[in-house]
């Protein structure tokens, strides 16, 4: 109907209109505090914009509503002022013809902020929360200086820096550990070290997730050889590259249930490169389980980044200021015991072989 048509066409063409003047003033407010940050040295310039673009979808969420209300009130006082109102209820088209049409302008407003509540904010805000915890960091490592006592990040506590490098190792890790009752070859684990890896090519990186559960490393201390010793209780250990900056900016309530989600995500991503056991069987043999986090990396050791294994400052090619001293061990990249072996290799084929 051409009525309704153009009744609908009003509503929108008002809500369009009216979003965009409440848009234009929330991001300059917005914008005016994000200067006043970046002039204070809470904030990195640079990111100013990257920030309003991942708050956009939170201000068309607060502000969609109130847009198409104020649409509809405008489009009814000028339909009512120009007597289009009466007209239309003379033709028979009274108020529950009214109401149908506004509903019908109102369903893809609907739509669109129901799917920007439920996807895109929630994306949006995560992604928003690592980047402004990364910039926080950048920050705190900016502002120290070497040989003073210094208290960062507003927290109380006081750090001492011998020196400060800009290269500062960014790889951390979660790592699960599953306590049984009985002796993983018990269950048909019998592998003493897995490496897994379920995509074509290896991502050794920080994650954009919390974990990235697509490869890691399962460990089971009980089938090293002890000799004659068995330990008294079988352990599964699982470890995944970690995202620091979305573990550290998690609310305490929140951290515990990701700790959670992600120790179930850890164990079953692991599994899958094990003999099948039934979860029943599984569960049984379970009494206990704990996870580490690179929160708790962060909280227990003070290591930049939740960083995890070799100096602060990664050395690729092991060399040092000094002739014939060169690094092996876990600061080329290479993980654990099977890493500093790897690392030992590297560095004498490099540096003393391939001279030979």
């Amino acid at each position: 109907m051409i009525a309704a048509r153009s009744l609908c066409r009003e509503v929108w063409t008002s809500a369009l209109g009216t979003l965009a003047v409440l848009l234009l003033v929330t991001v300059g407010l917005r914008l005016s505090g994000y200067l006043e940050d970046a002039a204070g040295g809470r904030l990195a310039a640079e990111v100013i914009g990257r920030v309003l673009l991942l708050r956009l979808p939170e201000f068309l969420l607060l502000l969609g509503p109130l847009a198409f209300f104020a649409a509809v009130l405008l489009t009814l006082a000028r339909t009512q002022a120009h007597s289009e109102l009466v007209a239309l209820h003379a033709a028979g088209l009274g108020g529950g013809w009214l109401l149908r049409v506004l509903l019908c302008a109102a369903l893809p407003v609907v739509m669109l902020l129901s799917m920007l509540s439920l996807v895109v904010v929630p994306a949006t805000k995560s992604a928003l929360t690592a980047l402004l915890a990364e910039q926080r960091g950048d920050l705190a490592l900016a502002q120290l200086m070497p040989r003073r006592f210094q208290s960062i990040g507003g927290s109380g506590r006081v750090v001492w820096a011998a020196g400060v490098d800009a290269d500062t190792g960014r790889l951390s890790f979660v790592e699960t550990i599953s306590v049984f009752s009985c002796q993983p070859g018990d269950l048909g684990w019998e592998d003493t070290i897995v490496f897994f890896n379920d995509s074509e090519r290896f991502h050794y990186a920080v994650p954009d997730d919390l974990v990235d559960p697509r490869s890691g490393v399962i460990c089971f201390p009980n089938n090293f050889d002890y000799g004659d010793r068995i330990l008294p209780e079988g352990f599964f250990r699982v470890t995944c590259l970690a995202n620091y900056a979305r573990w550290t900016t998690l609310p305490e309530a929140g951290y515990r249930k990701e700790k959670e989600v992600w120790f179930d995500r850890v164990s079953a991503a692991a599994r899958r490169f094990l003999p099948e056991v039934d979860d029943a069987v599984l569960e049984r043999s379970v009494v206990a389980r704990d996870m580490f986090t690179p929160r708790t990396i962060a909280a227990y050791t003070g290591h930049f980044n939740g960083a995890v294994y070799g100096a602060t400052r990664k050395i690729k090619d092991g060399r040092t200021p000094y002739q014939n001293l060169f690094l092996c061990g876990t600061d080329q990249g290479f993980l654990g015991i099977t890493g500093a072996m790897l690392s030992g290799i590297s560095m004498a084929n490099r540096h003393v072989l391939r001279k030979g």
